[in-house]
């Protein structure tokens, strides 16, 4: 790890480590060999990250590099994150906590007030998400849909960051050794020397593209009806601008209009099924 992260850094990017074992249980035994073997249990991992890890870390010449607890889905949250947060030992090397989407349909978003703590400024990111074991479907809105719904939630919840677990993958959604094909915001024909887009790497780029670092979320008030289907956030940008998205998951078209201090739009028409970035330039 020294060489790769010593490289990481010196080309200016943002690094972070997991002191967790991947994957699960019960996908192990297929991973034995590529795998290295760290604790399992969450009082063997906080051992292990105050005693070995953090201090190691903090020592060396990548005492910069964050780390990141937990990052797993929410069904593990209540089992690992408040014993962590609650040992002033622990506590003191961990600087992120990490949450993956997986089954976030049925586990509510409640949970992750356990991530909170008062005692120190822990960032939180969600650090995997993907369409998995599903395949790949080409040009599949409802796919994005799922994408932009889950970006909203967690960003709504003080999240920073929203990660896809894939960059790209072939058109039957690999390479994998464990069987699990999936779908990936961009797609690889390696046959004919092509790339595909996907509706879901469209519909992050609203948000990593307008969403710029430094972006403060703003209080929205809105009056809109179909709240599970129409969804709307506003960010105030480092460059005093004011970017606001509008998601329309319903299957009908609706007209807004929006005010910002003095300034108002006019009305416009937002489509089914779409995601909209109106940027408004700051007041002079």
């Amino acid at each position: 790890m020294s060489d790769y992260a010593r490289d990481v850094l010196g080309k200016g990017l943002n690094f972070a480590v997991d002191p967790r074992v991947i994957p699960k249980e019960e996908i192990i035994s297929a991973l034995e060999t590529t795998c290295c073997r760290l604790p399992t249990e969450v009082t063997e991992k906080m051992k292990w990250l105050k005693q070995n890890l953090g201090p190691s870390l903090r020592k060396s010449i990548h005492k910069d590099l964050k780390i990141i607890i937990h990052d797993d889905a929410r069904l593990t949250i209540p089992y690992v994150v408040p014993l962590m947060l609650n040992d002033e030992e622990t506590l003191k090397y961990i600087d992120g906590i990490g949450v993956h989407w997986y089954w976030d349909d049925r586990i509510p978003s409640d949970v992750l007030s356990l991530t909170k703590t008062k005692k120190k400024d822990v960032f939180l990111l969600e650090t995997e998400s993907c369409i998995f074991r599903e395949g790949v479907v080409l040009g599949s809105w409802n796919r994005a849909a799922a994408y932009i719904g889950s970006i909203i939630e967690y960003l709504e919840l003080g999240f920073g960051g929203w990660m896809d677990w894939n960059m790209a993958l072939s058109l039957s959604g690999g390479p994998t050794y464990i069987g699990y094909e999936s779908d990936s915001p961009i797609l690889i024909n390696a046959t004919s020397q092509e790339f595909y887009k996907q509706p879901m790497f469209y519909a992050m780029g609203h948000f990593s593209k307008f969403v710029v670092p430094g972006s403060v979320r703003l209080n929205l008030i809105h009056n809109i009806e179909e709240k599970e289907a129409i969804k709307a956030m506003a960010f105030l940008r480092p460059d005093r601008s004011i970017a606001v998205l509008i998601f329309n998951n319903a299957t009908t078209s609706f007209t807004l209009s929006f005010q910002i201090n003095s300034l108002y739009s006019s009305a416009l028409e937002i489509e089914p099924k779409s995601i909209y970035t109106v940027v408004c330039p700051k007041e002079q």
